[in-house]
């Protein structure tokens, strides 16, 4: 399974968020950006 697009309408903090993820994708940023709560996301809907 490979997943090419994500969007996000509502998942903890993060709101209308869409992402490409059809290359490598790396998720980087400061403190409380929401690359766990990307994560956990993720980990949620498979």
């Amino acid at each position: 399974m490979r997943i090419e697009k994500l969007h996000i309408y509502g998942y903890g903090k993060l709101e209308n968020v869409e992402m490409d993820l059809s290359l490598l994708t790396v998720l980087y940023g400061e403190n409380e950006a929401g690359k766990s709560t990307i994560r956990s996301f993720m980990k949620s809907i498979l």
